[in-house]
């Protein structure tokens, strides 16, 4: 069965949050406004590496859209499809939360020890089928407890791979005070950030690969500098540095890189190795590339 997107309206699904037999008090609404979901059309087999190993992944998704009620997708959305729920998770109290996730088929959930998504670790998956906000049929849907800080945000990602056949996703989170948001409310998270990357070239361009010059947080974009004919690359500028080319930056902020230039024959073009000069005289010596004196080396091997 298929369900269009935008037909979800979470508001009209009612909040489940259950409270153990001692009835602790639920924490006041948070702050936030929901979590980024993303998902890919046209992807078979039911594991998350089906997902993450197709090469429109993650630039290039099928839909994107934000889920304003709950940390939970569509059930019966399609078949043959992934999708990825990132954001931030916002914690009412300070103290140990416990996490769980439900889906069909697989899935993961990934929680980083701040904002930044490169601190991110597997807590949670499900290896199988698991029915809509069915939460225990697997030990592994459970995480180990993880204290958190009251306020603060804590980069989350649920990544999730359908085949055919019933679909659904669903996160859950264990309180402090021993009460449940199964799934978390939309009002404890917010969507993940999209940054800018400006790239310019004097003389020639710079291919940003994937392409777009917008990403999402914690994206890993290889940068190529194209010198214009008759110019070399000197090195980079702005937020990069050094002189490797191609090279990678990490879309943790809006981003601004320059690839430098100069014209062919006034400077060293041998990137990657390191130029040396004697003087048989004992007089100054210089390394300038071409001349006999200057002898260039890799750390195993040298040349004229």
């Amino acid at each position: 069965m298929l369900a269009d997107p935008s037909l979800f309206n979470t508001s009209n699904v009612s909040s489940m949050v259950i409270k153990n037999s001692q009835e602790p008090p639920i924490y006041p609404n948070g702050p936030g406004t929901g979590i980024t979901r993303e998902w890919w059309t046209g992807i078979i087999g039911t594991t998350v590496a089906n997902l993450t190993g197709n090469a429109a992944y993650p630039v290039s998704p099928t839909g994107t859209r934000i889920l304003t009620g709950f940390f939970e997708t569509p059930t019966d959305f399609d078949d043959n499809y992934g999708q990825r729920l990132h954001g931030y998770f916002i914690p009412p109290a300070t103290g140990a939360y416990t996490s769980r996730i439900a889906s069909a088929d697989s899935s993961e959930l990934w929680l980083s020890n701040g904002a930044n998504p490169v601190g991110a670790v597997l807590i949670a998956s499900t290896g199988g089928t698991a029915g809509s906000r069915e939460w225990t049929k697997y030990a592994s849907q459970k995480s180990a407890a993880i204290t958190l800080t009251a306020g603060n945000s804590y980069y989350i990602r649920a990544l999730h791979k359908e085949g055919t056949g019933s679909d659904n996703l669903a996160v859950g989170v264990d309180m402090p005070n021993g009460s449940f948001e199964r799934p978390i409310a939309g009002n404890r998270l917010n969507p993940a950030q999209v940054f800018s990357l400006a790239s310019s070239a004097a003389n020639g361009d710079i291919t940003l690969s994937p392409p777009g010059g917008t990403y999402n947080i914690g994206t890993v974009v290889t940068v190529t500098a194209n010198p214009g004919s008759g110019y070399g690359f000197t090195g980079w500028s702005g937020d990069l540095s050094g002189i490797v080319n191609p090279t990678t930056i990490t879309m943790d902020g809006n981003k601004s890189i320059t690839s430098n230039t100069a014209a062919a024959g006034s400077f060293l073009s041998r990137t990657g190795w390191v130029a040396s000069a004697s003087s048989s005289n004992g007089g100054p010596s210089n390394a300038i590339d071409g001349e006999s004196n200057t002898r260039w080396s890799t750390g195993s091997n040298q040349t004229n």
